[in-house]
């Protein structure tokens, strides 16, 4: 009987943690409905299996990582809908999500700085790729075009200097995600900028 004490115990904390998560939603109107989804999703999902401590801790990181994507997309300039489908490649590919947005940083300032004569031009050069053409995208779709632009080369010497001058990183530390764009693209995105709002707003409630 104390066992099935502490089953209830448990259920009716993680019911009132999911209230208290879905009243601060409700006020983020339109912006956080679909936030608000997902969270019944998940208490349909998990029950009474999470503690309401655990639970908490569990919606506020994904509030978190939907803030993250906005800081990001202010960072770098490239949207968030673009970057959350970047997000699901670098996890897919074992990359991590700082790794993409200190390369997207790098790259615009390559492409900024790319200038007749310089470094930056000429790798962009290299690879059949102008800086004019590349500000005009995002810079997520940036990003793909160089990729494809790299694929050309054999992973060499050549190859890992350019990828140092474009992005900042080892050809080791981005070559997974470079192929998996080059062959995909960046794909569908799993996140809108009113859902990230909607996470901004609730995690500031």
């Amino acid at each position: 009987m104390a066992d099935a004490k502490i089953v209830i115990g448990a259920k009716d904390e993680t019911a009132a943690a999911f209230a208290a998560a879905k009243a601060r939603l409700a006020g983020l109107g339109q912006a956080g409905a679909a936030l608000n989804d997902k969270l019944v999703a998940i208490g349909a999902a998990v029950g009474g299996a999470f503690a309401a401590a655990g639970l908490k801790q569990f919606i506020s990181g994904i509030a978190e990582g939907l803030d993250k994507l906005n800081d990001l997309s202010d960072a770098t300039g490239s949207s968030v809908e673009k970057l959350s489908a970047l997000e699901d490649t670098a996890a897919r590919t074992g990359t991590s999500l700082d790794v993409v947005g200190t390369s997207l940083v790098k790259l615009n300032k390559a492409i900024s700085d790319a200038k007749p004569g310089t470094d930056a031009e000429a790798a962009l050069t290299a690879i059949g790729l102008s800086a004019q053409q590349l500000r005009d995208l995002d810079p997520a779709d940036a990003l793909v075009k160089v990729a494809q632009g790299l694929a050309r080369f054999a992973d060499d010497g050549n190859k890992a200097r350019l990828t140092q001058e474009l992005f900042g990183k080892s050809l080791r530390e981005v070559a997974p995600l470079l192929k998996d764009l080059t062959e995909k693209g960046v794909g569908n995105a799993t996140v809108t900028k009113e859902q990230t709002e909607a996470a901004e707003k609730f995690r500031q409630n």
